[in-house]
């Protein structure tokens, strides 16, 4: 017996001194979720749930320390639920967030299994904490000191008591995990994913989402000047000639169904909707452009990359009593909500 419980200790220092390897699936700021890059490790490396999971607890790289931490699966999508959803919303909304949020965490996780011999970036974690890559996180500390004693004893036993009563669901398409992405608010209609990132995938279509329309700064609106704007599309694209007249700098948009800007041509050269809106900084790629005598108002709807799950309306849904269930299979078509099972 002693030989068998030693044997068996042996095993487990062996199992949790393996490196947690993690999925390159990366959006340089929400534009790779669909490109995985990974280098190349020894192929007699072993990757199972046991090396990826100990004792349940996520590697989660923190983005201001650049540490990787082992946090409690339950503790993690607490704090990815606290980052990205006010504690005040509806609780079936709470839920669908958390719900959305270990869904999007265990497809990442899948993704290495799928592929043994890689080993992707985030310093042996699988997760980071910036949401331009992964999800944002807020510990409870932190959330405490951002939002003061008594509100954090007032709100946050909200979230706590919704990822307990959604323990271990997931979101799965044709039986496996999704990749679980959301936004703040979509236009009115969220974004098909090949619209936004170029490839199709069968559960991130448009969906209505009118509530949207009604949020706190669904309308946004900038002004840039001919000066700044030529400043701007020197910084990526020097090859680009302007006119000395400042007319027709922009021509050829091309738009999805729910409006967003796919593509655009700016004298000649084309551009996705998805990097003017990272040059100029706007809220959304659903925008309209108006030149005037001094340069550009461009007028933003919503709030976000706009594919998945639209967290404003999601709230509004739960508030005309949809339970999180309903929510999630409107935002993402066609899914079923399944128990994880580590087994």
């Amino acid at each position: 017996m002693k030989k068998i419980v030693l044997s068996f200790l042996v095993l487990y220092m062996f199992m949790i001194s393996i490196p947690l390897l993690v999925s390159g699936f990366s959006d340089d700021s929400e534009k790779k979720y669909l490109k995985t890059e990974f280098s190349e490790i020894s192929p007699e490396e072993n990757i199972t749930k046991e090396n990826i999971i100990d004792n349940k607890n996520f590697k989660v790289l923190i983005k201001e320390t650049e540490e990787v931490k082992e946090i409690p699966i339950y503790d993690y999508i607490c704090g990815v639920v606290a980052a990205e959803m006010s504690a005040t919303n509806n609780i079936e909304a709470l839920k669908a967030q958390a719900v959305a949020a270990y869904t999007y965490s265990i497809y990442k996780m899948e993704k290495i299994l799928e592929n043994p011999a890689v080993i992707p970036e985030h310093k042996g974690a699988y997760v980071c904490t910036d949401y331009n890559h992964c999800k944002a996180f807020l510990s409870k500390e932190n959330a405490k000191e951002k939002w003061g004693e008594k509100w954090f004893e007032k709100y946050y036993p909200n979230i706590e008591n919704a990822v307990k009563s959604v323990k271990n669901k997931i979101i799965t398409y044709n039986n496996e995990p999704i990749n679980a992405v959301f936004h703040s608010m979509s236009s009115g209609k969220t974004e098909a994913a090949k619209d936004v990132w170029g490839s199709e995938i069968p559960y991130l279509k448009s969906v209505n989402s009118n509530f949207d329309k009604s949020a706190p700064l669904y309308e946004s609106i900038i002004l840039i000047s001919f000066e700044e704007f030529r400043k701007k599309i020197y910084e990526k694209y020097d090859e680009i000639t302007f006119p000395e007249s400042e007319t027709n700098y922009i021509t050829h948009i091309s738009r999805s169904d729910s409006g967003g800007v796919i593509s655009l041509k700016i004298c000649g050269k084309e551009l996705k909707g998805t990097d003017f809106r990272k040059i100029f900084g706007l809220r959304s790629t659903n925008f309209n452009i108006e030149q005037n005598k001094d340069g550009f108002t461009v007028t933003v709807f919503g709030y976000g990359h706009g594919v998945g799950m639209s967290q404003y309306g999601a709230n509004e849904l739960a508030k005309k009593g949809k339970s999180y269930i309903e929510i999630l299979k409107h935002y993402y078509s066609n899914v079923e909500i399944k128990e994880y099972s580590w087994n």
